[in-house]
């Protein structure tokens, strides 16, 4: 996704947690430890978007899914703001624009991107970054009980999809700092 564009994927470190999420992306749905959603959490700072981009780039991820969504959602994403993200994903997934006549409340609009993602081959959505529970409920296009599409929400609250599978995101030990930085900084030890 052009989201993605503005990282440099050639200098992601590669992170412990990083390798568990991927794992988990990769479950097929008769594993007894899939779920729908996976939420990685963590201080502000830690790394959750740079993960998740990691996590997307991974070759066996693109190959799993089909398609691959991404909604960068924020604090101030509420009212007007929601109803743009919904418009924008339906977007995504249709090619088309989301008309009013069609769905005048976040409570539709959802409707219509469960009942658009539903036509989707095995699929991806990434939430970067909700702040609440609403976000996530009127953002959330994938009916986890019916198919094999994957919900991935990046957040600072631990508690806020409560089913979700949850990925703590802690802060780098110094040694793991040090090498980052000095990789960053293309210093050979």
């Amino acid at each position: 996704p052009a989201e993605l564009a503005r990282f440099a994927l050639d200098a992601l470190f590669e992170r412990p947690v990083q390798e568990d999420l991927v794992e988990l992306l990769l479950l097929s749905k008769a594993d007894g430890r899939f779920t729908s959603c996976i939420l990685v959490h963590g201080m502000g700072g830690t790394g959750k978007t740079v993960t998740a981009v990691a996590a997307v780039q991974d070759r066996a991820v693109r190959v799993r899914f089909s398609n691959i969504y991404w909604l960068t959602v924020g604090a101030d994403a509420v009212g007007e703001r929601v109803l743009a993200l919904q418009a924008m994903l339906y977007k995504q997934l249709t090619g088309k624009g989301m008309q009013d006549e069609e769905a005048r409340d976040e409570h539709e609009r959802q409707g219509l991107l469960v009942a658009a993602m539903a036509d989707k081959q095995r699929s991806l959505l990434v939430l970067d970054d909700p702040w609440m529970p609403e976000q996530v409920r009127f953002l959330n296009a994938i009916d986890g009980s019916q198919t094999e599409h994957r919900l991935l929400v990046t957040t600072r609250i631990r508690d806020l999809v409560p089913k979700a599978t949850r990925v703590e995101l802690p802060l780098m030990g110094k040694d793991e700092a040090v090498a980052l930085l000095l990789e960053l900084a293309n210093v050979q030890e």
